[in-house]
């Protein structure tokens, strides 16, 4: 069941200048040349985003362990017109260190999930739209 809901409003964190300046960043980051999330693109559709990659921290609190990561990816699409959002998070990922980076490892994760998710909403809007007129009394 997709439940949509309604914004509301409860501050201004920044202008609306500095969230459109976020925004095209967001979308550099994976639609840019040099974007470190390229991984999470979608055909056809913006998306933006940001990755993320850190050292997990010692359990005595004490430094960080070498090798092991948390990696991420938060991002939304489409971008223009922003449906829906995530954040892939993978805690402590195992391979190559080349590998265990954000844009490497969460963003393809985040794009599936995407693709699947504006998929599956398109497919209800389409459905409740031909049950529309049942629901109001049948066809005109």
């Amino acid at each position: 069941m997709i439940r949509r809901l309604k914004p509301e409003v409860v501050r201004q964190v920044c202008t609306p200048r500095t969230a459109e300046q976020m925004r095209q960043a967001m979308i550099e980051v994976v639609q840019g040349q040099k974007g470190t999330g390229k991984q999470a693109g979608i055909e056809d559709i913006i998306v933006a985003g940001k990755t993320g990659t850190s050292q997990r921290r010692r359990e005595d609190g004490r430094g960080y362990e070498d090798g092991h990561y948390c990696v991420s990816f938060a991002g939304f699409a489409p971008a223009d017109k922003p449906e829906l959002c995530a954040i892939i998070v993978v805690d402590d990922p195992h391979g190559a260190p080349e590998e265990l980076y954000g844009g490497k490892l969460a963003a393809p994760i985040f794009s599936q999930l995407m693709k699947q998710s504006l998929h599956t909403m398109a497919v209800a809007h389409a459905v409740q739209r031909e049950l529309s007129p049942l629901s109001n009394g049948g066809a005109q």
